[in-house]
């Protein structure tokens, strides 16, 4: 048996959908903070030519976007991750995309998630090149 606890250094915020009651007492479901639970992220695909660069145009405003998979590795009881899950971690949002079993350590779970970076054309402006100071 792996002793993988040493490594489940992040903590993530667990956001889902949460039954409530809307003023007439019809279900309504909407997202909202779960948990926090430790987890070991790993990037999975960063290759930007893998995934590939997006672009789009709104309105004349040039977007581009990039979808990076990462891998959350965290304890099995620690949370039943649905697809309509989202983890949040430094500011940024990962989409769960699905979850297996670790397959060396029936106590863990891998969590795949994707991440979706916009910029716009104007995101670097302001930022020094490297060696330009």
């Amino acid at each position: 048996m792996i002793n993988l606890a040493g490594r489940l250094k992040n903590r993530v915020d667990v956001y889902g959908r949460i039954e409530t009651l809307n003023l007439s007492g019809a279900k309504k479901f909407s997202y909202g903070y779960i948990k926090s639970v430790w987890a070991d992220i790993t990037p999975c695909l960063t290759n930007i030519n893998v995934l590939g660069a997006k672009e789009k145009n709104y309105d004349g405003i040039h977007i581009s976007y990039t979808a990076m998979k990462y891998k959350f590795l965290m304890r099995i009881n620690a949370l039943n991750v649905k697809k309509d899950m989202y983890f949040m971690y430094k500011g940024q949002r990962y989409d769960v995309l699905y979850s297996v079993p670790h397959f060396d350590d029936g106590g863990y779970m891998e969590v795949f998630a994707e991440l979706f970076i916009e910029n716009d054309d104007n995101t670097f402006e302001g930022v020094k090149e490297f060696g330009s100071y």
